[in-house]
């Protein structure tokens, strides 16, 4: 499954913060880690664990300042939680998170 959005970069809100800036850098490295472990998840049909880093992903995001990236995880994990097994809607729902978490940029 590859996501279908688009290639601009996301910033984050706290770009230019002098004490963000590493921990942002880290956060955005870390992506590419955490899109296949979110695939990976999908692919083996492993909710718990897609949950969980949805979860995580909510928290973290947030707090780096990519809001949008929060909301997508937010909406993917709300999904999860409701035992609703749709696989057209949780891939159309991790196709807008791993879009996101492609394209941010420290």
């Amino acid at each position: 499954m590859q996501p279908q959005g688009q290639t601009t970069p996301i910033f984050s809100s706290l770009k230019g913060d002098p004490d963000m800036d590493d921990l942002v850098t880290i956060f955005v490295h870390e992506m590419s880690e955490t899109v296949t472990t979110m695939q990976s998840s999908y692919e083996q049909r492993d909710w718990e664990q897609l949950r969980n880093v949805a979860h995580q992903l909510k928290g973290a995001s947030g707090g780096y300042g990519f809001e949008e990236m929060g909301q997508a995880a937010s909406t993917l994990e709300k999904l999860l939680k409701s035992g609703d097994d749709d696989l057209d809607a949780i891939a159309l729902e991790l196709s807008a998170l791993t879009d996101l978490c492609l394209r941010a940029s420290a």
